[in-house]
């Protein structure tokens, strides 16, 4: 295996203990240059007579570092965002800029990979009433929004990684995290929130196959999380239980150049403890299993590609949760030169939740600059 491909795996595992605010393809996109990249993103969900829109104009900026020092980078990610509810009752906007999270990355010989990260809270806290029902929705595991976290403290977050080579064409890599919540008031008549610390770890691995008609490749990682107690006001309110997620995206290149690649997630609660003065009473979370796959057609002008995607949320103990839906869109990426390139993406979904029907729009686009 290459020392690039190597590398991947390396930054693959690290990140996956934090999943950053890019797409899974994008993951490794900091570390090996410098980019800007912004755009606008919006998506619409109708569900039995409420309806939630959301629109993101997200901006990302890398920077390679190797100039003052090899191996480090720096990057930069915020999200200006406007949202609307709307049920029979009452219709409730919120507009502000999502917290910024800069984050740096040291690579030790392409050996072991550090990355420290920080989460400013320059966004919106202390929500009205109006705007905490608006980040109630969009929050809708779901309906799976752009930014789906409106309002959070200080959050700080360090993570180590590293890969071993086991022959020419597969490499394993580990990865251990850890990230701070610092506590801060989400509502204008609130108490003092901070929400549980996360623990995580990961073991990755990325193998490769050449043959004369096609190049597989499969990558898929384990991925372990551990919380502590949410608490308001001092007290114990909440204890999310352990999670494990299980990913694999196995992408096959063909022969005329076309390339087909699958990402499915699996993601497996343990129960969740509600506290109350009463007593905790436990609950078992519900499971997800998100799957994606796109096929990128071999075309150097527009560089279409078609997407079909499935959700499963199992219901939780309150049968409250359960979902099944199904998406299909596309897209494309054209590259204006070598430094510009224009990225869209356009799907409906649709499906049910708690034996209701709901339907979705997402479409977004943007500009990315390579320097």
């Amino acid at each position: 295996m290459n020392t690039l491909s190597r590398f991947y795996c390396i930054v693959a595992a690290a990140l996956i203990c934090f999943r950053s605010v890019e797409a899974q393809s994008e993951r490794t996109s900091f570390i090996t240059g410098s980019n800007l990249y912004t755009g606008v993103h919006c998506e619409y969900w109708n569900y039995q007579k409420s309806r939630t829109l959301e629109t993101v104009v997200p901006l990302y900026y890398s920077m390679d570092l190797a100039a003052i020092t090899e191996g480090l980078a720096l990057d930069l990610v915020t999200s200006p965002t406007f949202a609307l509810y709307s049920d029979a009752v009452t219709t409730d906007p919120f507009f502000g800029v999502a917290n910024t999270k800069l984050r740096a990355s040291y690579n030790y010989e392409k050996l072991v990979l550090v990355t420290a990260g920080i989460q400013i809270p320059i966004g919106t806290n202390k929500l009205s009433a109006q705007e905490s029902q608006v980040a109630g929705a969009v929050s809708t595991r779901q309906m799976a929004f752009k930014v789906a976290r409106i309002g959070s403290g200080l959050d700080m977050d360090l993570t180590a990684a590293s890969s071993l080579e086991i022959m020419d064409n597969l490499c394993v890599g580990a990865a251990a995290g850890f990230l701070l919540h610092n506590p801060y008031v989400p509502h204008e008549s609130g108490a003092k929130f901070n929400p549980g610390d996360e623990i995580s770890f990961t073991l990755g691995a990325d193998y490769t196959l050449f043959t004369e008609q096609i190049k597989a490749r499969l990558m898929g990682d384990l991925l372990f999380t551990l919380y502590t107690p949410d608490r308001e006001a001092g007290e114990k309110v909440f204890h999310a239980g352990p999670r494990l997620t299980v990913t694999i995206m196995p992408s096959v290149t063909f022969a005329n150049g076309n390339v087909n690649a699958l990402a499915a997630s699996f993601m497996l609660r343990s129960g969740d403890e509600h506290l109350s003065p009463a007593g905790g009473v436990e609950r078992d979370a519900g499971d997800d299993i998100v799957i994606a796959n796109r096929y990128y057609f071999a075309s150097p002008d527009i560089q279409p590609h078609a997407l079909a995607k499935m959700s499963i949320f199992s219901p939780d103990a309150s049968l409250s949760t359960h979902a099944f839906v199904v998406g299909f869109g596309g897209g494309f990426a054209p590259r204006i030169n070598r430094q510009w390139k224009l990225r869209s993406e356009a799907a409906i979904e649709i499906g049910a939740m708690n034996k209701n029907f709901l339907w979705g729009i997402e479409i977004g686009g943007g500009l990315q600059f390579a320097f």
